[in-house]
């Protein structure tokens, strides 16, 4: 294969948006309830830099992926923080997602207990406790 036909499959590959599925990430087993959403930390086996827009690759630089289910509305909120090699961090960056990979990401969440955090804030919003 010619350099340059290399070349053009390299390109392809850097400017395809690698997507989230079920194979390429887990949910930490550890949910947080805060207020009217669920955490969950996600970490990923995926190209972070195609899909995020970020550029990590070859530096000391990662992120931080989380997820915030909504269950009043149905509604995902994926983001991530960027973590620099000094230290400093950004805040969290939302990004936007397709519908396969908010299944994806809730079919994780549910694996490791979002119906039973759901359930959790439904009793205490019932006996009027605050999650604050």
């Amino acid at each position: 294969m010619k350099s340059d036909e290399v070349l053009k499959i390299l390109q392809g590959q850097k400017d395809a948006r690698e997507l989230i599925t079920k194979e390429n990430i887990d949910v930490d087993r550890e949910l947080f309830i805060e207020d009217d959403h669920i955490n969950a930390y996600i970490s990923g086996w995926f190209d972070v830099d195609s899909r995020f827009g970020t550029k990590t690759y070859g530096t000391a630089d990662y992120l931080n992926i989380y997820a915030n289910y909504f269950p009043d509305t149905e509604e995902l909120e994926v983001g991530y923080t960027l973590i620099k090699d000094d230290g400093t961090g950004c805040d969290f960056k939302a990004v936007e997602i397709t519908d396969s990979e908010k299944e994806a990401i809730i079919a994780k969440m549910k694996e490791v207990g979002l119906d039973e955090c759901i359930a959790e804030m439904n009793e205490d919003q019932d006996s009027g406790m605050s999650m604050a």
